[in-house]
């Protein structure tokens, strides 16, 4: 049987409500907040606590027929739906963003080195939790007996362990890369697709990975949105998602589609030099005017 809710509890409900609201990301009165999973995090207290408090009868679970419960799990439903209703910039802006990175770093680009489609592949596949330099490093040694899909197969993962073990992941990786290069080869006659679902359905290789090399590789208008452009692109307002897929997507919706792989650069070139994850340096941000989280 239903437990209906007296008036303090409605105004309870209420409250509640308006509280997560404000949390929210996605609110229409407030600013987008610079730390995008904190409203995730704020709707599992929520939860947490509701349930709780419910449990020991506190509080009446429900309130003419609607939880409270159900007020915070859509709330975090709309989080993880990385609808995105509040950014601050539109695609004017986000035009004019973009024009001032590109005067800022005019000699933007990609910052792995490869001589080939395939070689970028790996080398993008070695990039997850590894910077760039690193990466340089260790393909200069790895390329230099492995350049082909049939040359990786015949290194052996063991082999390809051991060399690339200084970019991390080194078990996993291999793995992939071995599993990639097989694939290729029974697949592609050895060479790597240049369509978005014939790459992702290889392994190692996501939708960033896929982005990466679609536009670097062959030419196509794509956003790879990794841990640089996630964090530029929310803090500057161009976006407000606490996934990549959600700041990919807005990022498509603002940005000229012909600006995509070049603003991929460019937010990168930016988060690396200026808009670091700790201590950015807003004080130096050719952006300061237009950014959302500036000081």
């Amino acid at each position: 049987m239903a437990v209906f809710s007296t008036p303090f509890d409605i105004a309870l409900d209420i409250a509640l409500l308006l509280l997560l609201t404000y949390l929210s990301p996605f609110a229409l009165v407030r600013k987008p907040t610079p730390a995008a999973t904190a409203p995730a995090a704020a709707a599992d207290a929520a939860i947490a606590l509701i349930t709780v408090l419910s449990r020991l009868s506190i509080y009446p679970p429900m309130c003419y027929g609607f939880s409270v419960l159900s007020l915070a799990r859509i709330a975090k439903l709309y989080n993880q739906l990385s609808f995105c209703y509040n950014c601050s910039m539109d695609k004017k802006s986000a035009v004019l963003a973009i024009g001032i990175l590109g005067d800022l770093y005019p000699d933007a680009k990609c910052g792995l080195d490869f001589g080939s489609v395939y070689e970028l592949a790996v080398a993008t596949m070695l990039s997850a939790q590894c910077t760039d330099k690193r990466v340089n490093i260790t393909t200069k040694e790895l390329f230099s007996q492995a350049k082909t899909p049939g040359e990786m197969l015949r290194l052996g993962e063991s082999r390809l362990k051991e060399i690339i073990r200084p970019c991390g992941l080194s078990n996993s990786k291999a793995k992939n890369i071995i599993a990639m290069s097989s694939l290729v080869l029974q697949r592609h006659e050895g060479k790597v697709p240049d369509t978005f679902s014939e790459l992702t359905a290889l392994p190692g290789i996501g939708p960033k990975t896929a982005n990466v090399i679609l536009s670097n590789a062959f030419g196509q208008d794509a956003i790879a949105v990794d841990t640089h452009v996630q964090r530029v692109s929310n803090r500057l307002g161009l976006s407000n998602s606490p996934t990549p897929e959600g700041t990919e997507k807005r990022l498509n919706e603002i940005i000229p589609k012909s600006k995509w792989s070049i603003s991929h650069h460019l937010l990168i070139a930016h988060g690396r030099n200026v808009c670091t994850a700790r201590n950015p340096k807003c004080g130096e941000c050719g952006l300061n005017s237009i950014c959302e989280a500036a000081d």
